[in-house]
């Protein structure tokens, strides 16, 4: 019996069927019960193996889950969504005119997108989007201010009014940084 077996392994391993191997066994002479339960037994041995390798492949995954994953991702949206947040009290406690709105607008979208970063939306939605609101704003305020552009910016930039610009560019870059990782 074991030589039985040894011969449809053999067959096997060239790329032959079991059904063939046990026909031309068979039609070569051997015992029609000996071929059969041969390869029964191999039959059971690969069912047995694959099993087998089915469950270590389970266990690894299951090992893969329980690590906890750091997304490196979250830290350049917190830090965004802390700038954000701080530029959007600055401008809604200590400024009161109607330009005002566009910054505050503009800050809020932002804000909102990078919420919408952590429930696994399509970053590269949010991406065209967050280029779309900053180059909408961004032709807003050079329309708006034309001339003064360049030094409104600067006051922005000031210690007078909180270095709120700053927060908004620092909270914008890490906003995009967000997509590299």
């Amino acid at each position: 019996m074991e030589e039985i077996k040894i011969m449809i392994r053999a067959a096997l391993e060239r790329g032959e069927n079991m059904h063939s191997v046990v026909e031309s066994l068979i039609n070569a002479g051997y015992n029609k019960e000996e071929v059969t339960r041969a390869a029964n037994e191999i039959l059971y041995e690969k069912r047995e193996k694959k099993e087998e390798k089915e469950v270590k492949i389970e266990k690894k995954e299951e090992k893969k889950e329980k690590k906890i994953k750091f997304n490196f991702s979250l830290i350049p949206n917190i830090l965004s969504i802390l700038f954000l947040l701080y530029s959007l009290l600055i401008f809604i406690f200590n400024y009161k005119n109607y330009l005002t709105l566009v910054w505050i607008l503009f800050c809020l979208l932002i804000l909102i997108l990078n919420i919408f970063l952590f429930f696994k939306i399509n970053k590269k939605i949010i991406l065209v989007l967050s280029v779309f609101i900053f180059l909408c704003f961004f032709v807003f305020n050079v329309f708006i201010y034309k001339n003064n552009f360049l030094d409104v910016m600067k006051i922005l930039i000031s210690k007078e009014k909180k270095f709120i610009l700053i927060a908004i560019i620092l909270a914008y870059v890490f906003h995009i940084l967000v997509f590299l990782f």
